[in-house]
């Protein structure tokens, strides 16, 4: 329990005793939610080297970090790599601090990592996701950015994500494939504005 204001403050001044009590218990309980952090990730390596490693879940999974990259490199419009990679940067960023906040809200969750120390949404965040905008952008570049952005959209979230969900690496929880849609339509749209600068040569 933490003192209250009327413990810590007296007179004019301030009960430096009781505000470094308040620091004290403070730090005791982020240690122990660090050490339930600790415990649970321990938790978390002892099933994955035991119930996931050299499933064919991990072998899909890793599949799907590595082949989507591969594509890339070999069928990319070469001239155009820094600005499709300017273009697909940022959708990597957002893509990771969206899945960091809804799993760690309890939203929706993944499974299955490709490494125990990487989250399970990895795969998808650094890989799928912005190579599959990259290959759009480069694609018929000249079509309405908004009709691809809702193909984009649609394809991700009516078709990928419940695929995804099947197959077993997503549980949705408290999350409906209709939400994502306009998110996934304001990332192609995101990167069709970093990708269509004057700075960069054309695609």
């Amino acid at each position: 329990m933490y003192p209250s204001i009327d413990m810590i403050i007296k007179g004019d001044g301030i009960n430096k005793g009781c505000l470094k009590g308040m620091e004290d218990v403070i730090r005791n309980d982020i240690e122990k939610a660090y050490n339930l952090i600790e415990k649970a990730n321990g938790d978390i390596f002892n099933i994955w080297i035991n119930h996931v490693l050299f499933t064919w879940h991990w072998w899909l999974a890793l599949a799907l970090a590595v082949i989507p990259w591969l594509f890339w490199v070999l069928f990319r419009k070469k001239e155009s790599t820094y600005r499709l990679l300017c273009a697909g940067f940022p959708v990597m960023i957002f893509a990771l601090i969206s899945d960091f906040v809804g799993v760690s809200l309890g939203v929706w969750q993944y499974f299955y990592e490709v490494s125990p120390f990487l989250p399970a949404f990895a795969p998808w965040d650094l890989t799928l996701l912005p190579v599959s905008v990259m290959f759009m952008l480069q694609y018929k570049p000249n079509v309405n950015p908004y009709l691809k952005a809702v193909i984009f959209a649609g394809i991700t979230a009516f078709i990928a994500e419940p695929i995804v969900q099947w197959v077993g690496f997503y549980d949705p929880k408290h999350w409906k494939h209709i939400y994502s849609f306009p998110v996934f339509a304001v990332v192609y749209l995101i990167a069709h504005y970093i990708n269509t600068r004057e700075e960069f040569a054309n695609v």
